[in-house]
């Protein structure tokens, strides 16, 4: 017995990046239910004999198709297969590549709060890896073998790494922006945190913050140094709110990257184990590929 459901899904899948964008739509029911609707459920007995190459589309599932989608939709379709039967049987035009791909691995994801009639086939607690995980991971230094079936807790911790990864992405842009706004100095090369740094002692060149002043000499050359100090009177009144935002901001994110790292850490190396004897657990935060995360 095979399920099919038809939903409305607002994801953009054809949005710049969107392979390693559209599984996060899905992490939580609510926001799952934002971006998709079921418009149609119905159980085949035979899924081979509802759809093939010889006899096409079946008239019960053809029927629930055509119901469902208007002459000018695109249907999202699971496999290249369905894909050809569908397109060449209906004239319904479809897409299947690999950003469909991630987004049939979120409805599955989220099968039981979209599709609660659906009995999935996988455990309440075990799923498989998306695409945009493992490159996510592996972005990270989590070498992780692609069959690899992991906990709801490891996915939802590697968003907190996605989520990380975005925070890099908006406020090292805008950060380079305030830096090079008066002084033109190029910071592109700087991460997460020495941008941040950078940003605190333009804003507050007077305050003794002692980590900071600790750090400052890891992050920065002497001439950094100079520069900051020199270009700091520049910025007074300036940027001193949003950049300071910006910093609590940065800060914040990087110790939650931190909490979520040692936390994926432990659960890989389980999952790891757990491959070789069910019961092992290991509780040393070293990283599947041997690597230092930061």
């Amino acid at each position: 017995m095979v399920c099919t459901g038809f939903h409305e899904v607002v994801v953009k899948l054809l949005r710049p990046s969107a392979l390693e964008h559209v599984w996060e739509e899905f992490l939580y029911d609510d926001m799952a239910q934002k971006v998709t609707g079921l418009k149609g459920f119905q159980t085949f007995e035979d899924m081979v004999s509802a759809i093939n190459h010889v006899t096409g589309v079946s008239e019960e599932l053809a029927t629930m198709i055509l119901e469902h989608i208007n002459p000018d939709q695109t249907s999202a379709v699971g496999n290249e297969y369905y894909k050809e039967i569908i397109q060449n049987d209906l004239g319904i035009p479809c897409l299947c590549c690999a950003t469909v791909g991630e987004l049939m691995w979120g409805l599955r994801f989220q099968m039981q709060c979209l599709v609660p009639e659906e009995k999935s086939e996988l455990t309440e607690d075990l799923f498989p890896m998306c695409e945009a995980i493992k490159i996510l991971l592996n972005r990270h230094s989590f070498e992780v073998k692609p069959d690899m079936m992991v906990i709801k807790r490891i996915i939802k911790a590697a968003s907190v790494l996605y989520d990380f990864d975005r925070c890099v992405n908006k406020h090292s842009k805008m950060s380079g922006e305030y830096l090079k706004e008066i002084s033109r100095f190029d910071s592109k090369e700087w991460d997460l945190m020495k941008l941040a740094l950078a940003l605190k002692m333009i804003c507050c060149p007077q305050e003794k913050f002692a980590a900071a002043q600790g750090l400052s000499f890891q992050l920065f050359s002497r001439q950094e140094l100079k520069w900051l100090r020199d270009y700091a009177p520049k910025y007074k009144n300036k940027i001193k709110t949003p950049c300071l935002a910006v910093y609590d901001k940065m800060c914040r994110t990087r110790e939650l990257k931190a909490e979520a790292a040692r936390m994926l850490i432990r659960l890989i190396n389980k999952a790891y184990d757990a491959e070789q004897a069910p019961e092992a657990a290991v509780d040393h935060e070293i990283c599947p590929a041997g690597k230092k995360i930061v």
